[in-house]
């Protein structure tokens, strides 16, 4: 069973045009033989919903499996946000640093970190290392995975695997006692022609049980997502590869 670990749906204005949307997708993931998908939401992405409203939304549709995210830094107001998602047995929700303007190492992180754990929830964080301009025209280079602070007995996917810093944050991982897994959406596509495709399948040899994949939809073609899954495959002589999402991510999450 191919399940997609992360991809992202722009909600129409209109929530009557919920439905049109939702087949585009689905017939993209038949397309690709993709079973289920979990849909993270990101800041900005869908301006006229809020989090509780987009989870309802995509409750028509059971094929998707709604990951909120925080709109903010603030902890109070994630704290009243978290409440009535966790009325909703929402069982995730999405941490992207970046795009609420702010870094890994922020001590803000590990704050809503807890808060969600609290809420039972698992939080998709965002590691990909971006590097964006500052207001001189500079650039300034966002730390590493290596700086994230996990309360004790919270969960956390590091969503892309920290990219380029794969191999460093894997072996961070591994010590997280069972309480991280790594997740290879955009990293798997992306970057599969750099020597990065071995070490996906050194760690897919290793720690198969902490792997997800998925495609990064629509910023990432499923098609392709589907071309590298071949690859890893034949690559790895792993015949399972493609039950790992859908076998690790139901234990991880019956588990939080």
């Amino acid at each position: 069973m191919l399940v997609d670990s992360n991809i992202h749906i722009t909600l129409p204005p209109n929530q009557d045009d919920d439905q049109a949307v939702f087949r585009q997708v689905t017939l993209e993931m038949d397309k690709n033989a993709i079973e289920m998908a979990y849909v993270l939401n990101l800041p900005g992405l869908n301006p006229g919903s809020d989090q509780l409203s987009f989870v309802r939304r995509l409750s028509s549709e059971p094929r998707f499996v709604s990951v909120p995210c925080f709109e903010s830094i603030d902890l109070e107001a994630s704290v009243k946000m978290l409440n009535g998602l966790k009325e909703a047995r929402v069982r995730a929700i999405k941490l992207h640093p970046r795009l609420l303007g702010t870094r890994l190492s922020d001590p803000r992180i590990k704050d809503l970190i807890l808060a969600a754990h609290s809420a039972d929830m698992v939080v998709f964080l965002c590691t990909y290392p971006h590097v964006k301009s500052g207001p001189d025209g500079g650039s300034s280079y966002l730390p590493e995975i290596l700086d994230v602070q996990i309360p004790e007995n919270a969960k956390v996917v590091l969503m892309h695997g920290g990219g380029t810093q794969l191999l460093d944050t894997a072996e961070w991982a591994r010590r997280q006692d069972g309480r991280v897994m790594i997740d290879l959406s955009w990293t798997l596509t992306e970057l599969w022609d750099s020597s990065i495709r071995f070490d996906i399948v050194s760690l897919c040899k290793r720690f198969g049980s902490k792997i997800l994949f998925g495609s990064d939809f629509p910023y990432v073609g499923m098609d392709l997502f589907q071309e590298r899954l071949s690859n890893l495959e034949a690559l790895s002589e792993i015949p399972n590869l493609r039950d790992f999402t859908a076998e690790n991510i139901h234990c991880f999450l019956a588990t939080s």
